[in-house]
């Protein structure tokens, strides 16, 4: 009998340590799930930031190149009416080879501004790799 006894009440201790470490398993769990979600968050935070922040400089650049391409408007507009007056092409020709190398030298610039932004913080820029077996 109390072998019997000793034995249910092993049985009985075995059982509950079980419980006990599945409680604990199923908690690590939650958190290390949380915890991804919680990464997942902030990542994608950060990405609509980065998004953000690129957007509003193609916004603003495209806001500069509508002013400046407004301004050539003008300025080749009165030009012409110049070259016509005078009958002489030549001021005309020279402003657009004035202009085009402007133009040049401004594209050149903002692609160098750019490059230079997106190569200075190449430790911010997120890489996905994907899990063995659940990506292909």
């Amino acid at each position: 009998m109390n072998n019997i006894t000793n034995s249910i009440k092993e049985y009985n201790i075995c059982k509950q340590h079980e419980e006990t470490r599945r409680a604990e398993i199923k908690a690590q769990l939650k958190l290390g799930f949380a915890q991804i979600n919680a990464q997942k968050e902030a990542l994608l935070t950060q990405m609509n930031q980065e998004h953000e922040l690129k957007m509003l400089f193609v916004q603003n650049y495209f806001n500069s190149l509508n002013r400046e391409f407004d301004m050539a408007f003008e300025e080749m507009k009165t030009t012409i009416e110049i070259a016509k007056e005078n009958k002489d092409m030549s001021a005309l020709i020279d402003f657009m080879r004035m202009r085009a190398e402007i133009s040049q030298t401004h594209s050149q610039f903002l692609l160098e501004c750019m490059d230079k932004t997106i190569n200075q913080n190449p430790s911010q820029t997120i890489s996905l790799n994907p899990v063995q077996g659940y990506l292909k």
